[in-house]
């Protein structure tokens, strides 16, 4: 007999709660005639094929599992034929006796099979699961038939490579590759697993789970079952360092057996690194053989070489890791487990996955060296895989943290990423890692002084008061600019993004651009962008427009779908508007603005974009609409963090919005308070001009330190100036003034300072200069009645006041020392002049324009 021909055609079963994985089933679907499904053990191979069979009962598919007794030639084909008949009896009925009864020889096999199959009218899928048990030759003799048999097609699992993937051969019969890391779960895959769980899992939870089972499908299903164990039956929630206890010690039970003391030691050596490239596989192991003997590794499917960054490297199963770390650290000994870590992590540092070596890093109890790796990947870590980042530090306990205070300052950060308002449990590790830096001896001149001044200036930052951020960034930037060999270190980018950032929050505007310039050459793919955002806003905020334009096209190059709705394209949006307003296009600056403004609580520079929204409302016409919006945004945002420069830009802004519906007593109000800054004064000036008193104005004006303004304010105190000493009669002087803030704004391309000077003053400076260098304004939103009422004389403002006393003409008269009817002539003098018919109209009026 030549073996029992039991029929292998029938489709495996799924495990419970199997995912349907349409990225997947569309890769089997839509691939060559040959598509490998090559990945190790337990990743949910077979799982994917079965499905994908099972969605296709109309095709025939024949299915043949592999195993030690089936591996040769003859039996293979007995096992392949048997499958035929049983999915297409019509078509493999004859071949199958005929190989049965021994007419058919295993070497002619093949060839009559393709005969077969192209006389055949339907297609013919034949799945080979687990083909790696079969021998080369056989594999051969499928790589021939499938050369000629056009309308078979063969999906097959291996846990190795196997000869449908050498290069011609993969290109002639179009051989698609299913690898592990495409098997491996994804973050949103892990999620709706763990749905299933008796507790809601957080991002944290998550994180771990993906950590320790590199979304491997079988470390996966094993992992959920210890927390769904753990928390008997939904009753408790585990902690996260027992569920990682728990999942390694189910994870034991896959620890291999080695035979030879040397590949066991590697083994082990090998399990401690997040994965292993030659040169450290030969520093791993001194006998010049450690990179063989990681193939081998491969060879026996606890792994799997893949490439990364240009290079292979092995990446141990992680089953097969969990497994073997616990038996490291207790063979290999103390000193030898820090010694592998270190030689890891000096190979690595700069080519592995920076999650995974950061996990070998306090694994390893190399806490000194945590800060700086997460300063060298900072972009990645804090702002992409903060859950990953926070799942392990979170847990480590507060002895722990104290003994280095950088440590929950990185966990502070990465907490951070996800409340603008810093927690209890933020606040708290500030607490510590800001009095550990404090009161630590720190060598001067050295790496560690330099991240300690990284720490603090992060540890700042977070607490979101960004005046003092400020101050600690440049005690930084000098410590940088006094070390040596530090121009070409990636991680100092990362760091001057933020101190850019954090001058931004701060409102030190001429210093962003400064700090910005040691961005040049950032090597980082994304980040360059991130820098052009907010320095898009930077230019447009100071009325440089020409350079906004230039940084809006270079962020327009983004190669990342999607990048303009994440939140490093806030600037862009910011700017994008102010410059679409700058063209007077008022409703192309509100739609920029809305994929921002409408989450504004979600943005730590939600001050910007409040800002940003009510200039638009503002020169758009639609003061009232930003009054409104400006106010409720003041109210719901209250405790949110806000510097002291952008808090004075908004209440300068918020007496604009009350200047420009005519409400000029509430302006003055707003703006009573003692602070003189630049935007201040100027609003001050503006409104001085609008109630009509151009001396003040004048003098408010003269009190500005120029030299200290940025250009779009330079602007508006050359313009409000020249009205001011237009009314006063200097008109010589107005038109020098206006020339010289007229010349700027060409320069810049910048509209938008003239549209905050009073429109009555704005057709008064325009006759002063020829037509040709006038610049019309966006819009005049400063169009108030108080620049047409005529000037009350000293008599009639004293009777003024007296009548908001609500005193009667008698009362007034005596009060004055003159007659009933000079009260009543003065006063209807009042009412023409004020455009008014009433003493109650008058005093609104009065009121309205500042006379009151």
């Amino acid at each position: 007999m030549l073996g029992d021909p039991r029929p292998d055609a029938a489709v495996p079963i799924d495990a419970p709660g199997q995912l349907r994985r349409e990225r997947l089933l569309s890769q089997i679907e839509n691939g060559g005639r040959v598509v490998v499904v090559r990945a190790e053990g337990g990743a949910g191979k077979t799982a994917l094929i079965a499905r994908w069979a099972r969605e296709h009962r109309d095709t025939a598919v024949a299915w043949v599992t592999l195993d030690e007794g089936i591996i040769d030639a003859r039996s293979f084909w007995l096992r392949t034929f048997a499958a035929l008949r049983t999915a297409a009896p019509e078509v493999f009925q004859r071949i199958f006796d005929g190989y049965l009864s021994g007419f058919i020889s295993p070497d002619d096999a093949p060839a009559l099979l393709a005969s077969t199959v192209l006389r055949a009218e339907s297609r013919v899928v034949l799945v080979l699961d687990d083909l790696h048990l079969a021998e080369d030759a056989l594999q051969d003799q499928l790589v021939s038939l499938m050369r000629i048999a056009s309308p078979l097609r063969i999906i097959a699992s291996s846990r190795r490579r196997t000869r449908f993937e050498a290069p011609l051969t993969s290109t002639a019969i179009e051989t698609t590759v299913i690898d592990s890391a495409e098997l491996a779960f994804t973050s949103g895959e892990l999620a709706q697993l763990a749905s299933a769980l008796p507790y809601p899992v957080t991002k944290s939870e998550l994180a771990v789970l993906e950590r320790m089972t590199r979304g491997h499908s079988l470390a996966v299903r094993l992992s959920l079952s210890v927390m769904e164990g753990l928390s008997a039956d939904g009753s408790r929630r585990p902690e996260l360092d027992e569920v990682e206890r728990g999942i390694a010690s189910v994870l034991t039970d896959f620890t291999p057996r080695f035979d030879d003391p040397a590949k066991e030691a590697l083994a082990l050596a090998v399990s401690l690194c997040p994965e292993v490239d030659e040169p450290l596989a030969r520093r791993l192991e001194h006998s010049g053989q450690g990179w063989r003997l990681v193939e081998a590794l491969e060879e026996r499917g606890l792994g799997r070489i893949a490439i990364r960054r240009g290079r292979p490297v092995f990446l141990m199963h992680a089953l097969i890791t969990s497994a073997l770390r616990q038996r490291a650290v207790h063979e290999l000994g103390a000193e030898r487990v820090t010694e592998v870590r270190r030689i890891a992590y000096e190979q690595l540092r700069d080519l592995a996955d920076p999650v995974e070596t950061l996990g070998m890093l306090i694994e390893g109890g190399m806490d000194g060296l945590v800060f700086p790796h997460f300063a060298r990947y900072f972009s990645e870590l804090s702002q992409f895989r903060s859950a990953e980042v926070i799942a392990l530090l979170n847990p480590l306990p507060t002895e722990r943290l104290q003994r280095k205070g950088e440590l929950p300052i990185a966990l502070s950060i990465a907490l951070s990423e996800s409340a603008i308002i810093p927690t209890q449990r933020i606040r708290q590790l500030l607490r510590i890692g800001l009095t550990e830096l404090s009161r630590r001896p720190i060598p001067a001149g050295s790496a560690e002084e330099l991240f300690a001044a990284l720490a603090r200036f992060g540890g700042m930052r977070v607490s979101r008061n960004y005046d003092e951020a400020a101050r600690a960034g440049e005690e930084f930037v000098r410590l940088v600019a006094r070390a040596k060999d530090l121009s070409a270190e990636p991680w100092l980018y990362a760091g001057t993004l933020q101190l850019v950032i954090t001058a931004l929050l701060a409102h030190r505007i001429p210093r962003v651009l400064e700090l910005a310039q040691g961005m040049e050459g950032d090597p980082h793919p994304g980040r360059p962008f991130h820098t052009h955002s907010v320095l898009s806003f930077t230019r447009a905020y100071t009325g440089d427009m020409v350079g906004a334009e230039r940084e809006i096209a270079m962020v327009g190059t983004s190669p990342w779908k999607g990048w303009e709705g994440s939140l490093y394209a806030v600037g862009w949006h910011l700017s994008s508007a102010l410059t679409a307003l700058n063209r007077g296009d008022g409703g192309t600056a509100l739609e920029a603005l809305q994929p921002v403004a409408k989450r504004l609580e979600e943005f730590e520079q939600w001050s910007t974009i409040a800002w940003t929204r009510g200039v638009v409302r503002l020169l758009s016409g639609e003061a009232a609409r930003g009054l409104e919006e400006l106010e409720a945004t003041r109210d719901s945002l209250s405790s949110f963090p806000l510097s002291s420069g952008w808090a004075e830009e908004l209440r300068t802004l918020h007496a604009d919005l009350l200047m420009a519906v005519g409400d000029l007593p509430r302006a003055r109000a707003v703006l009573t308070h003692r602070g003189e800054a630049p935007v201040t004064m100027l609003a001050r000036a503006r409104l001085a001009l609008l109630s009509g008193q151009p001396q003040e104005s004048a003098a408010l004006l003269d009190r500005i330190r120029t030299h200290d303004l940025i250009p779009s304010h330079q602007a508006q105190h050359l313009l409000l100036s020249a009205a001011a000493h237009a009314r006063l009669g200097e008109t010589g002087y107005a038109g020098t003034l206006l020339e010289q803030a007229l010349y700027s704004l060409d320069r810049t391309r910048n509209r938008l300072p003239l549209s905050w000077v009073p429109a009555v003053d704005l057709r008064v400076l325009r006759a002063l200069v020829p037509e040709g260098i006038w610049i019309d304004p966006v819009g005049t939103p400063f169009e108030t009645e108080a620049e047409t009422f005529e000037k009350l004389s000293k008599r009639e403002t004293l009777v003024l006041l007296e009548l908001a006393t609500q005193a009667s003409n008698e009362e007034i008269a005596n009060a004055l020392h003159v007659s009933v009817n000079t009260i009543k002539s003065q006063t209807r003098s009042i009412y023409r002049k004020l455009r008014v018919s009433s003493r109650a109209d008058a005093l609104g009026r009065a009121r309205q324009i500042g006379l009151l």
